[in-house]
């Protein structure tokens, strides 16, 4: 059996010294639990703990952080929620987050017995398109007069882009060991992305869930086009920079962008890279793929956050239910 460090073996007899957590249960604060739920994590990277340090100076400081764990309530969670939504006008995704973290750390109060229940439970979040922006799709004329504009390096990733609906950190993470030709079908394996370590830099790990590992088909033109990158990639990256290292997300950008201004868009209305995603998505379900095959391919958690982004595409399938409902009650 190993020992402990001497660090830890200290930690832990002043825990016991002290009563263990129970002592904490009427007297801990909202700040102090997110800091001893953020000192328990396990299995987490560095950049997330890094995230969760500054949320607690920014959305769980003041009054927020000094609430008394034991007097927190689904009141009060809910009001909380709602300041975020009204008054900041946070993202639904980014309010999501936020409250993901304070769930999360209540959790961590009901094992240190601190509190015997979750006041989160049952507050209700905002939907994700009531203040986000809406899902844009670009359609084929625009995407030819796009690509007129794109410096030639770039065109391939983006076409590349718009079949698969790739997240970006995910395609540029692409090894040319992850394409699957000699079969009917030619198939690019999902099993990684770019993720931000604890320090500000880059790191190749895993996807973003588990779900998001996964096969995506490609179409026969596009895996022709792109036999001579994955054949010089071999064990490297597929999709590069000018000078052949990793593709960054700022390069990208500073790419899309005036190609985008270029083509006739102004930046008020010119498409995000993450609506080439969207456009892919429209394009196969008007291609009449089912939502399930859509939500594995885009990797998505569940399909219910696919009927949720995209049910809105689909006025084929209403119009299919409208004439049952015809045939049924009338």
């Amino acid at each position: 059996m190993g020992r402990f460090s001497p660090v830890v073996v200290e930690t832990m007899l002043a825990h016991s010294a002290n009563g263990g957590s129970m002592k904490k249960n009427k007297t801990a604060t909202l700040r102090e639990l997110l800091e001893k739920h953020i000192e328990l994590r396990t299995a987490v990277g560095g950049y997330t703990l890094t995230r969760y340090g500054k949320s607690l100076n920014t959305k769980f400081g003041g009054q927020v952080g000094a609430a008394l764990v034991k007097d927190i309530d689904f009141e009060w969670v809910a009001r909380w929620v709602n300041d975020l939504t009204i008054n900041e006008r946070l993202a639904p995704k980014t309010i999501r987050n936020y409250f993901g973290f304070l769930s999360s750390a209540f959790k961590t109060a009901i094992r240190l017995g601190w509190r015997r229940d979750n006041p989160c439970y049952g507050v209700r979040l905002p939907g994700p398109n009531s203040i986000e922006a809406p899902v844009k799709v670009i359609s084929t004329e625009e995407w030819g007069r796009i690509m007129l504009q794109m410096d030639p390096h770039y065109r391939l990733f983006f076409q590349f882009l718009r079949v698969t609906g790739m997240r970006l950190g995910e395609a540029t993470a692409l090894r040319g060991t992850d394409f699957e030709y000699g079969g009917e079908t030619v198939l690019v394996n999902v099993s990684k992305a770019w993720k931000r370590d604890g320090q500000g830099g880059r790191v190749i790990g895993p996807p973003k869930t588990a779900s998001s590992r996964r096969k995506v088909a490609l179409n026969t033109s596009l895996a022709k086009m792109l036999v001579p990158l994955v054949k010089e990639a071999g064990g490297g990256l597929v999709f590069t920079n000018m000078i052949g290292t990793p593709i960054q997300s700022s390069a990208i950008h500073k790419h899309w962008g005036p190609a985008c201004i270029a083509a006739g868009f102004t930046e008020e209305n010119k498409p995000r890279i993450h609506d080439i995603r969207h456009t892919s998505s429209s394009m196969f379900l008007h291609g009449s793929a089912d939502m399930h095959s859509l939500s594995r391919r885009l990797g998505h958690k569940d399909i219910k956050m696919t009927v949720n982004v995209y049910g809105h595409l689909m006025p084929e399938e209403h119009r299919k239910m409208a004439e049952i409902a015809d045939e049924i009650f009338e």
